[in-house]
């Protein structure tokens, strides 16, 4: 894999890409635009969450089992910027970019954490199912 972009594009379509939509919420979430960010930014959007009252549903996301869903006004108000960076992108209301990250959050999070843990840029790298 080259860069980002082609990262989430891939977790797109790996989540059934519905015109776009899951792609725009995975730039947002893992920190978007060309090249590869030099932090692990799942690890930081899992700690806003966790921080806002959310760990139980993160938690769930990252270990085996169900993931425990997450409402469009807790991402709304958990992680702001990036609803305003999909309602943005997408040209969509900011309430509908809070639902898509809300749909889409847990399955992003449990796709990206097959080890228990955020993967790294290098794990990525090497997965061939990306």
């Amino acid at each position: 894999m080259s860069d980002f972009v082609t990262l989430a594009k891939f977790i797109g379509n790996a989540l059934g890409n519905k015109n776009g939509l899951v792609e725009s919420v995975a730039k947002a979430i893992l920190g978007g635009g060309i090249g590869q960010p030099k932090a692990n930014p799942l690890a930081q959007i899992s700690e806003d969450l966790k921080e806002r009252g959310l760990a139980e549903e993160v938690d769930s996301w990252v270990g085996k089992g169900e993931n425990k869903p997450i409402t469009a006004p807790q991402v709304a108000q958990a992680i702001p910027k990036e609803v305003q960076q999909v309602a943005e992108e997408r040209g969509i209301p900011k309430e509908e970019a809070a639902e898509e990250i809300a749909r889409t959050l847990p399955d992003l999070v449990d796709k990206l954490t097959p080890k228990g843990r955020p993967t790294t840029w290098e794990e990525l790298e090497q997965e061939e199912r990306w």
